[in-house]
């Protein structure tokens, strides 16, 4: 790969963790804003769900619901 630079896509996060490619769009978590936000292609953030205990990990169920790890509380969210 040549010298290519990234490009921003969004920004304004704390701690982001767990990228997830759903529905057209990125799935992250924000650990210490307790967040997890979806990302378009176009850069367009929107705000999903407050999460307690610092939201870490996210998965996928086979029906599509998604499903979060809470690193502090220990538990998992859907």
């Amino acid at each position: 790969m040549r010298d290519r630079q990234a490009r921003m896509l969004s920004d304004g996060f704390l701690f982001l963790e767990a990228p997830k490619w759903r529905n057209g769009k990125i799935w992250i978590s924000d650990v210490f804003a307790s967040k997890v936000y979806t990302v378009t292609p176009e850069g367009e953030r929107e705000e999903v769900c407050l999460v307690p205990g610092r939201p870490a990990g996210l998965g996928v169920m086979a029906d599509g619901r998604l499903i979060i790890a809470s690193q502090a509380e220990r538990k998992l969210f859907q």
